[in-house]
Formats: structure tokens, C-alpha cells, sequence
């Protein structure tokens, strides 16, 4: 079997690997490319690996935005890239034999560790020292099911103030209520509104950024979200946000390999809207779940968790624990997520993908 070896750190040549790789097929030549750390390590990337695209994306996402990037090799060729994240840890619970699962104020996806996994006890261990001392970690996890495979004390330049505030302070984050007067709109207008944003979804083959990753529901819902409202305060409305949370949110989608989406939070964009028979009643846009807007008790029934629950923020409540976003700075943090969509199609293939009953 050919060696396996991990490269964990900051990149020095990120952005200029997309050249590299076009310059290479141009020519006609397919020898690998050098990916370049800034502790001197390397490691070579394929350009006609069908992931390669995506993963030079990625590469140069976190290098520009001053991040490590968490690189697996066999024989010294990647085979895999993913995005560490800080992440604030919320809760892990112990329910099987096989995983202990993870919950974090900073994903809204359901997060697992494998029992069997070299390194697992010293990845636990810090993973409950930072629930105990409520201190964020950087931890790197797969995109498609959310395996946690690296666990790693957070470095001072990522340091969070905010988050660490939020995650010392947890009786207080997210208890706002909305105070600005919310506008009604018709049902027709809705179904609009909710037409133009599912159009601005990212779709394969299609240029056209900033687009939204309604495909990718598994995490960034709190980005999307957020755009979601800026394109709504755009056309003078008046959105809030709906945020659920539960250990068990689950819903199905043809846009993810396994069909199934978990969660421990998730949240949409509202409006007020007169519905058919007259009523007044808040709707839910979300893309990523639904084919229209829907009244709130429909949205959280498609999450299947019977112990669900809900809040209602204003709409520039950014994160699940607080904090803001500039509709720039959403974009900027959504680069992730697109990147992260490109991967899936590349490795998966183009959705709808296959669901069994």
C-alpha cells in the first residue's frame, strides 16, 4: 500500500496553482504541480484529477484569508483538501457504539467521531476540555457526512473574541427579539421574491458569482440566510430570521450524496404574508429545503426531529451566537461553501443524486 502521510498548515503558493494547472494542460503536460507550505513542506496535486479545480479553489481561499489547510497525500500526490474551521463545541453526546457526535455553535451540521479512528481518545478529550472551558478549537472535518478526522487547539492569530465572548456568555447569545414593524406582502409577491433568490442558486457548468449554494444545504445555512435578507431589505421588504435547533434535525435532498441532511440548528429568512384565504402569517424562505415559501410549522416538520424548537431574530443577527455581517463579508465567508459544492459535483457527480425510500 502506498504511504499515506497528513500536511496541516498555511500555503505560500495557493492562488498561483490554478495558472500552474492551466499552463500544464495547455501544453499537453499532465506531471503534477507543487503545493508549497510555509514550514517547508510540499506536496504534489494532479491537474487532471477531477477534483483538482476545486481543490485549488480551496487552497486559495484559505490562503488568502490567512488559514491552514488540511492536505492528505498518498505516495506524496493529494488526495484529499479540506477547510479546518474555529469552531465553538456545543454539546457531544454518546448514543452508539460506534460514534460519539458533536454539535457546534459555528456549523449547523451534526458532526461524528468515529470510535475506531486513530487518535480518537486525544481528539475527545480535547473536544469535552473545550465544552468544559468553553474555548473554541480548530477542527477539520469531512464535507459530505461530517466526520470529525483532526482536532487541534486553536492559534492565536485565529483567535475569535467574539466567539469566545458568546461561548463564555451562553445564556445570553441569541436571546433578541425582533423590534422593527414587519411589512405584509402577498402570497404572489412572496412566490416571486422566493423565484428570483432560487435563481441566484450556483449550478453546475453556469457562471454568474456571487451566486448562492441552495444545493449545499449540509452547512452555511447562516450565510445564506443572510444574503437571502439582504436581497429581500434590497427590494424594501422587511425579512427576520427563523432559526431552529435540535440534536436530531434531519430532512432529505436529492442534492446531497446519501440523501439525508442532519443538523443541530439550521435558519431561513421570513416575511409577514397575506396568504389565499386572507390570514396573516409568517412564511419561511429556504431554497435549500423547500420549493416556495412555506408557513413555519410546515418548515420545521421537514426537519423531522419531534423535540425541535425555534426562535425569531432580526434579520442582521449573523450567527447562530450573534455577531454581524456586511453583505461583502457574507460573500467572502460563502467563497467557502461554493468551493466546497464545486468538490461534492467533482467527486460525486452532478446531482439529483439517487435516494433509496
Amino acid at each position: 500500500m502506498a504511504e499515506q502521510h497528513v500536511f496541516f498548515g498555511k500555503t505560500i503558493n495557493g492562488p498561483s496553482l490554478k495558472g500552474m494547472i492551466e499552463n500544464k494542460l495547455l501544453s499537453g503536460k499532465s506531471n503534477p504541480v507543487e503545493l508549497n507550505f510555509e514550514n517547508g513542506d510540499k506536496a504534489l496535486l494532479d491537474p487532471v484529477d477531477p477534483q483538482a479545480a476545486s481543490w485549488v479553489k480551496m487552497i486559495g481561499y484559505l490562503q488568502k484569508n490567512n488559514r491552514p489547510v488540511y492536505v492528505e497525500t498518498e505516495a506524496g500526490t493529494i488526495t484529499n483538501v479540506s477547510a479546518p474551521e474555529v469552531a465553538g463545541i456545543w454539546e457531544i453526546w454518546d448514543v452508539d457504539e460506534k460514534n460519539i457526535y458533536v454539535s457546534f455553535y459555528t456549523s449547523t451540521a451534526l458532526h461524528y467521531l468515529r470510535r475506531d479512528r486513530p487518535g480518537f481518545q486525544k481528539m475527545l478529550d480535547a473536544l469535552q476540555s473545550a465544552v468544559d472551558k468553553k474555548i473554541p478549537l480548530l477542527v477539520t472535518s469531512t464535507y459530505n457526512d461530517f466526520e470529525i478526522i483532526d482536532v487541534r487547539d486553536l492559534p492565536a492569530d485565529l483567535a475569535n473574541d467574539e466567539l469566545l465572548q458568546s461561548l463564555r456568555s451562553p445564556e445570553t447569545a441569541g436571546i433578541i427579539e425582533p423590534e422593527e414593524d414587519e411589512k405584509v406582502v402577498s402570497l404572489e409577491r412572496a412566490k416571486e421574491l422566493f423565484d428570483r433568490m432560487k435563481w441566484k442558486s450556483c449550478i453546475p457548468d453556469a457562471s454568474g458569482d456571487p451566486c448562492i449554494p441552495f444545493m449545499y444545504p449540509s452547512n452555511g445555512c447562516w450565510i445564506r440566510a443572510h444574503l437571502m435578507c439582504y436581497f429581500l431589505r434590497e427590494e424594501k421588504e422587511t425579512p427576520k430570521k427563523i432559526w431552529s435547533s435540535g440534536q436530531y434535525l434531519r430532512t432529505r435532498s436529492t442534492n446531497v450524496p446519501g440523501c439525508i441532511v442532519k443538523w443541530t440548528w439550521h435558519v431561513a429568512a421570513t416575511l409577514m404574508v397575506e396568504d389565499e384565504s386572507g390570514e396573516i402569517i409568517k412564511m419561511v424562505f429556504d431554497p435549500s429545503m423547500c420549493g416556495e415559501p412555506v408557513p413555519v410549522q410546515k418548515w420545521l416538520d421537514l426537519q423531522t426531529d419531534p423535540e425541535i424548537t425555534y426562535r425569531v431574530t432580526e434579520w442582521d443577527w449573523y450567527k447562530f451566537w450573534g455577531g454581524s455581517a456586511t453583505k461583502e463579508e457574507a460573500n467572502i465567508a460563502m467563497d467557502e461553501f461554493r468551493d466546497i459544492l464545486e468538490n461534492m459535483w467533482a467527486k460525486n457527480g452532478f446531482p439529483p443524486y439517487e435516494c433509496t425510500p
